[in-house]
């Protein structure tokens, strides 16, 4: 049971649920924490309402034991996203470091783009870490050679589409939504094309482009149901209200975004919650 338990919590980790969160009424934490490091085992019906707890479906939880997505990065992922909310620049320098030398090993394009995707989000810190139009370039290219986009290309898109041009996101963004159908077959990756869409969405209300805000607010409205997780849910009210603030009340605006933010810190999320904090500090004032 111990790569069950790793993988388990991989999957918590990565959707921002609390060891109490996860175990719910189910089992203690204690007991959930011991089965995250192989210590102990659980019943099978134990172990799938453990998983509706933490918006895991059985088939996204078998795929990855399967390797159906390689766990190497996804294990980078996790990383890349636990330094990113924390603000750690020095862990992502690491990380990077560690990924261009791997480049330099092996030559696998794999490591060259996530060299490129963290400096990317150290430019969304600090846009004194430059990412050069060399390697923009890189970018292009690769997305260009990928059809259709799968996990790792949304995740790619999903980190840089601050560094596009505002028509290449809408590119980007209308081309990831009309293989909607495509995704729906593939939970993880739907729920990634949702947290994309969101990040579109603000972005484009933070560079005034309206019009195509509208549009992918539309689109997010079609595309958003009960099936969908509850992180992407709160997100969606969180740029609802940064809307808000821009376009009819300033204090209504500011209250919806906090809620969110309240929400997160209440289901111990601190680290997601700073972020936002953060983010709203900077759009705000």
């Amino acid at each position: 049971m111990e790569k069950y338990g790793k993988a388990f919590r991989h999957f918590r980790l990565q959707n921002g649920f609390s060891l109490e969160i996860a175990a719910g009424e189910v089992i203690s934490k204690s007991q959930l924490s011991r089965f995250e490091r192989g210590e102990t085992e659980i019943s099978v019906i134990k172990f799938f309402k453990l998983l509706s707890n933490i918006d895991v479906s059985i088939e996204s939880f078998c795929n990855y034991l399967n390797n159906y997505r390689r766990q190497e990065i996804d294990d980078f992922l996790v990383s890349l996203s636990s330094n990113f909310y924390s603000f750690d620049k020095k862990r992502l320098e690491k990380l990077k470091f560690e990924q261009q030398q791997l480049f330099e090993k092996n030559g696998k394009i794999i490591n060259q783009l996530n060299s490129i995707m963290i400096q990317g989000l150290l430019n969304q810190m600090n846009q004194s870490y430059e990412v050069t139009s060399d390697s923009l370039s890189v970018i292009y290219e690769y997305l260009f050679s990928k059809h259709p986009w799968e996990y790792y290309e949304i995740i790619l898109i999903g980190n840089l589409y601050h560094l596009f041009e505002m028509e290449y996101i809408f590119m980007v963004g209308q081309e990831i939504i009309e293989n909607t159908l495509y995704y729906e077959n593939i939970g993880k990756i739907r729920n990634l094309v949702i947290s994309a869409c969101l990040n579109f969405w603000f972005h484009c209300l933070e560079k005034s482009c309206l019009e195509y805000a509208n549009y992918f607010e539309k689109k997010l409205k079609k595309i958003i149901n009960d099936e969908t997780k509850i992180f992407e849910k709160s997100i969606y009210k969180y740029v609802e209200g940064y809307k808000i603030y821009l376009t009819d009340s300033k204090e209504a605006g500011i209250k919806q975004m906090q809620d969110v933010i309240r929400y997160f810190e209440f289901i111990e999320s601190e680290k997601i919650a700073l972020y936002f904090q953060e983010r709203m500090n900077n759009v705000i004032n």
